[in-house]
């Protein structure tokens, strides 16, 4: 299914400020920093003048308003599939805590198949919007986990249990690209 892509770049939402100051996760704001640095960002984007077919982005203000600054001005299609739900956000947020990023393969480890569930629901949405918009290069701003699982359902195939073939870190607002040989760049 993913073959027929050309490019899809994966960016995580720019630095927010803790947890500790919102009552929940999804409530949380870009710091100063984090908008420079998505700034920072999106000079290095322009110097490479990559240009997109779509932009989609999970549903909260930190990674709308991180994609908005890299491409102002041009619509965003938002998947609620890019953000935990609050059920499993919650639980999320209860692991999380103040302790810091935890990779992928650690929320894997404590439930593979739920990771793996999470990770396919996103990549189908994203791939009906990619159908829907007959895109070629599309870029996906989320957060690092989803990031994570998505990319690992794309190079991976589907079903319970996905184990991730990608080994990726992402900074806070910086971006990686996917091709659909499953290699990785990362800028």
């Amino acid at each position: 299914m993913w073959h027929n892509w050309k490019d899809a770049f994966f960016f995580r939402h720019g630095k927010t400020h803790p947890l500790s100051n919102y009552d929940h996760d999804s409530e949380r704001k870009l710091t100063a920093q984090g908008v420079e640095k998505t700034k920072e960002l999106k000079g290095c984007i322009d110097r490479m003048q990559l240009k997109f077919d779509l932009l989609i982005s999970s549903p909260v203000d930190r990674a709308v308003d991180s994609i908005g600054i890299l491409f102002p001005g041009i619509e965003i299609v938002t998947i609620d599939e890019l953000y935990f739900d609050t059920d499993v956000g919650q639980a999320m947020d209860a692991l999380f805590g103040e302790h810091g990023y935890k990779s992928a393969e650690y929320y894997q480890e404590l439930n593979p198949q739920l990771m793996a569930e999470l990770g396919n629901r996103a990549a189908v949405q994203i791939a009906k919007e990619i159908r829907k918009h007959q895109a070629n290069r599309v870029a996906i701003m989320s957060h690092a986990v989803i990031c994570q699982l998505v990319a690992s359902a794309m190079v991976g195939g589907n079903g319970p249990g996905i184990q991730p073939m990608l080994n990726v870190e992402i900074q806070e607002a910086n971006g990686f690209r996917l091709f659909a040989d499953g290699n990785v760049d990362y800028f």
